[in-house]
């Protein structure tokens, strides 16, 4: 049995997503806690009471992706803007976007040559350890190479 009836949902969901108003506002509302709006949230939304659209939005810019790639004979091209974005944002979004490319593309027993820095610890922060074949796999090594401290929490834990 769930903890809150539908009608408790849909109004928490109400009052936060159309209102506008703070979980501490709906909060006081319905008579909860601000973590328990959290959760109320969370469940209206997996009960199908709330959900989410977004509209399609591409920020990539495909005619200069086909020609850097004619242009630089390179398979993997892809170029994304988002004017305003902070240095170490950019490095992130780099990260999560160039991650599954870069993942996908190292074979096994693939050379891959790497240079070090902040963006490239994005890039291993972003590629995702999971499954066995990800742990036998050149993109494993490389994930290891550029992510030592993390690797070692992984082992002591």
């Amino acid at each position: 049995m769930q903890a809150y009836s539908d009608d408790q949902l849909i109004l928490a969901a109400q009052l936060y997503f159309l209102d506008g108003l703070s979980q501490a506002q709906v909060g006081k509302l319905v008579h909860v806690s601000q973590s328990k709006v959290s959760r109320m949230l969370a469940l209206a939304r997996d009960l199908g009471l709330v959900r989410v659209s977004v509209p399609e939005y591409e920020t990539r810019h495909l005619a200069l992706e086909s020609a850097l790639k004619r242009k630089l004979g390179i398979e993997a091209v892809v170029v994304r803007s988002l004017p305003g974005l902070r240095i170490k944002d950019v490095r992130q979004m780099l990260g999560y976007f160039a991650a599954p490319i870069v993942a996908r593309s190292i074979e096994p027993g693939a050379r891959v040559a790497i240079a070090g820095g902040r963006t490239m610890q994005a890039l291993a922060e972003h590629m995702k350890p999971s499954g066995e074949s990800f742990h036998r796999s050149p993109a494993r090594k490389l994930w290891d190479i550029l992510t030592p401290a993390r690797d070692l929490t992984m082992r002591s834990s």
